[in-house]
C-alpha cells in the first residue's frame, strides 16, 4: 500500500500530466468536518447543484448520510465547475441504467466520487477513465470463500503475488480497489464481480483464473489500480488510465477563500480529438 501525502491547495494549476498533454488527472479529499460550513454557504449564496439533485437528496431519510453527500456532491461540482466553466451550474448529473453519471457541459471530463464517514474522495480525469474509492474498515459479513476470492482480486488488482491475510483491513483495501475499477469503467459493480470471477465460484474455481480474468480485464480497460491512503481507519484506491502517473492526493479547501481561490486557477486545456 503506498503513502501519498495529502498537500494543500496552492496556486499552480491542478494537472497531471504525462504521455498526452490531452490526459489528465487529479484527486481530492474533502473533510466534512472542515469543510462543511463553507460548502454549505457557497451553495446558500451560489447554487451549483441542479433543481432534481438537490431535490433527490431532501428524499433520502438517512440525515448524516444526507450531510455528507450533498457536501460531497457540492465539492464536486466546484471541481466540475473548475474544469469546465461556471456554465455548468444548476445542471442535473445525468445518470443512465447501467452507465456512469455524466454532466452536461463537462464533454471529455470523467469523474468518480465516494465518501465515508468523515471524509469524500473525488476524482477528476480530462480524456481519462477514473474511478475512486473509499471505506471504513469496518467488520464485514461474508461466506469465508467468498472472502477469499475477494482478496484474490484484490491482490491480482495491484500486481501483487502474495494475497495478504484475511483481515478485515485487508479485505476492505481489495474491495475498494474493486469498487475504484468499477466506476472507471462504468459497468456497475454487479457487472465488475462477475467479469473479474468474484461473484460465482463455478465461474473460475482456482486463483490462477481468477488472476487470469482480472489482467484480461485491466488489459482490455486500460485500467491501472492504485491504494491511496486516505487517513487513519480507513482505505481508499484509484483505478486510472495506466498512461497517467498517480495524482498527489490534495486536501480540498476547508474556507470560502480557499474555494474561491480554487475557482480562480486557469482551467487545465481541453483534451485534442
Amino acid at each position: 500500500m503506498s503513502f501519498e501525502p495529502v498537500e494543500p491547495v496552492g496556486p499552480a494549476p491542478m494537472t497531471v500530466t504525462d504521455v498526452s498533454a490531452a490526459k489528465s488527472a487529479e484527486v481530492w479529499r474533502l473533510d466534512f468536518a472542515r469543510a462543511g460550513k463553507a460548502l454549505q454557504s457557497l451553495e446558500h449564496d451560489e447554487p451549483r447543484l441542479g433543481a432534481r439533485d438537490r431535490a433527490v437528496m431532501r428524499a433520502r431519510h438517512d440525515g448524516a448520510g444526507r450531510h455528507q453527500r450533498f457536501l460531497a456532491h457540492v465539492a464536486l461540482r466546484v471541481l466540475l465547475e473548475r474544469a469546465a466553466g461556471s456554465g455548468v451550474r444548476g445542471e442535473d448529473l445525468q445518470r443512465s441504467l447501467g452507465a456512469k453519471p455524466r454532466l452536461p457541459g463537462c464533454a471529455g471530463i470523467d469523474f468518480s466520487l465516494a465518501h465515508g464517514e468523515d471524509a469524500a474522495l473525488i476524482g477528476i480525469a480530462r480524456g481519462a477513465a477514473i474511478g475512486v474509492d473509499l471505506e471504513h474498515v469496518r467488520p464485514v459479513r461474508i461466506a469465508k470463500a467468498h472472502r477469499m476470492r475477494i482478496l484474490w482480486v484484490g491482490a491480482a488488482l495491484r500486481g501483487d503475488e502474495e494475497v495478504e491475510l484475511p483481515t478485515e483491513e485487508a479485505f476492505m483495501r481489495a474491495w475498494v480497489r474493486l469498487e475504484a475499477v468499477a466506476k472507471a469503467d462504468g459497468r456497475g459493480l454487479a457487472a465488475t464481480l462477475v467479469a473479474l470471477g468474484a461473484r460465482h465460484a463455478r465461474q473460475c474455481g482456482s486463483r490462477s483464473e481468477v488472476v487470469a480474468r482480472v489482467l484480461g480485464h485491466l488489459a482490455r480497460t486500460g485500467l491501472k489500480v492504485h491504494d491511496l491512503a486516505p487517513g487513519l481507519g480507513s482505505v481508499a484506491a484509484l483505478a486510472l488510465d495506466r498512461d497517467l502517473r498517480l495524482p498527489v492526493l490534495r486536501a480540498f479547501p476547508v474556507d470560502r477563500a480557499g474555494i474561491e481561490a480554487l475557482l480562480s486557477q486557469p482551467a487545465p486545456e481541453r483534451p485534442t480529438v
